[in-house]
């Protein structure tokens, strides 16, 4: 499963981040998918429901469909365990840190958090 991922100490710090970056990281996606707009759809049956998805996404309906692991180490890890319930067995998520204009402050700051605090306490 890919899941975006942005870890603060403070929760507030973490939202405010992600807002930040996967804000921009949709309207450059946005802006590649209406390039496409006129193209012959019929070879691509289906493309334009992606398409009307992605446009509809913002950072709320990622976070409210479980599309992020956004917060604190504490809030990550609550997050974590609420996937592995849903999927009924352990997950694999492969993160996207590093998105939309991150700073390698923050990519590296979310790495670090995650490796010393979240996956410790799945082991």
């Amino acid at each position: 499963m890919a899941q975006f991922g942005y870890l603060a100490e403070d929760r507030a710090e973490a939202r405010r981040g992600f807002e930040r970056i996967c804000t921009r990281y949709l309207e450059t996606f946005a802006d590649a998918l209406r390039s496409w707009k006129g193209h012959d759809e019929s070879a691509y049956p289906g493309y334009h429901k992606m398409v009307a998805s992605i446009l509809a996404a913002t950072p709320d309906t990622i976070l409210a469909q479980g599309g992020a692991f956004v917060g604190s180490p504490d809030e990550v890890v609550e997050q974590v365990q609420a996937c592995v319930k849903l999927f009924d067995g352990p997950i694999e998520p492969s993160m996207q840190i590093n998105f939309g204009g991150t700073k390698d402050a923050e990519a590296f700051r979310t790495l670090e958090l995650l490796a010393a605090k979240v996956l410790p306490r799945f082991r």
